[in-house]
């Protein structure tokens, strides 16, 4: 009787040690919604390089099968893309919408081509996480694929423009374009898209905030062009979109002919983080992209 009471006390403290913790949960719920993106750029725009990349992405509908990830992952420039979810296998996908300034695309594939229709992951559309809450990457980071690392929101920083949530979870090549998560609530708060490139930094990673992607996402949804005309101030189109952490203060960025978003540059350093195959062999390496120069950062 003694022996299986201890059996039963035993069982009982070990229960709590198997109890999936809201990290885990997040990571693991992200692997059904968050894809590699590969694109091959045969002829490049300025903004590209030629050859094939592959970077991360995630549904935001999956009714329409358009997927979010970063502009440099895409490419500007004419190319052939594919996507493929978790132990599946690569399917066409399209170009949908382009942001360059907010490094941001929306691209699509066709629903018909899975079995079952992909769960979508709640966003974190209305507020920024603040410093110390627990965040994670999740995206294929030097090929090594639907993986997950985490760190905490450091920072809002507007050091290269707008706002860009600032994190020390590491990001890495093929990082580029996936989700960075709440490991608290599994809601995405933003997209991973650079580090500081430099040897002598560390744990200085940067997403694009959800709030500015949904803003771009919901006027897709509804059927119109994102982009602002020329001149047009970001907040006079979508009041409140620029006064996340800046309480009445308005940062007031004016458009541009051919801009379509509040992002003003970011420093040299700066280097998109999607990993680059090049043709002939399974090697890749991180792709530099010198970024514009903002004033007072060094190179």
């Amino acid at each position: 009787m003694r022996v299986f009471l201890l059996a039963v006390m035993l069982s009982a403290l070990a229960l709590p040690a198997l109890a999936e913790t809201p990290a885990e949960a997040a990571f693991r719920a992200a692997k059904d919604w968050t894809v590699r993106v590969q694109a091959e750029l045969p002829v490049p725009f300025v903004e590209d390089e030629a050859g094939a990349f592959e970077g991360a992405g995630f549904v935001v509908d999956a009714k329409r099968g358009w997927i979010l990830t970063n502009a440099h992952v895409a490419g500007h420039s004419p190319s052939t893309l594919k996507v493929a979810f978790e132990g599946g296998k690569l399917v066409p996908a399209t170009r949908l919408y382009v942001d360059p300034q907010l490094d941001v695309a929306v691209i699509s594939y066709e629903p018909s081509q899975l079995k079952q229709p992909p769960p979508e992951p709640v966003l974190e559309c209305d507020a920024l996480p603040p410093v110390g809450h627990p965040v994670g990457a999740f995206g294929h980071p030097w090929g090594f694929r639907f993986t997950g690392t985490r760190g905490i929101a450091s920072a809002v920083s507007s050091r290269f423009g707008a706002d860009m949530l600032q994190t020390d979870a590491p990001i890495n090549a093929g990082n580029s374009g996936g989700p960075l998560l709440s490991l608290e609530t599994g809601r995405v708060v933003g997209i991973s898209t650079a580090k500081i490139a430099d040897e002598q930094v560390e744990g200085l990673s940067f997403a694009v905030p959800m709030p500015y992607a949904c803003t771009l996402l919901r006027i897709l949804q509804a059927g119109s062009d994102p982009s602002p005309p020329a001149g047009q101030r970001y907040h006079e189109l979508h009041p409140g979109a620029d006064r996340l952490r800046r309480g009445d203060r308005w940062e007031e960025p004016v458009h541009e002919p051919g801009r379509s978003c509040p992002l003003r540059g970011r420093a040299r350093g700066m280097a998109g983080v999607e990993a680059r195959a090049p043709r002939g062999g399974n090697h890749r390496r991180s792709r530099a992209r010198d970024l514009r120069r903002a004033e007072g950062v060094a190179p």
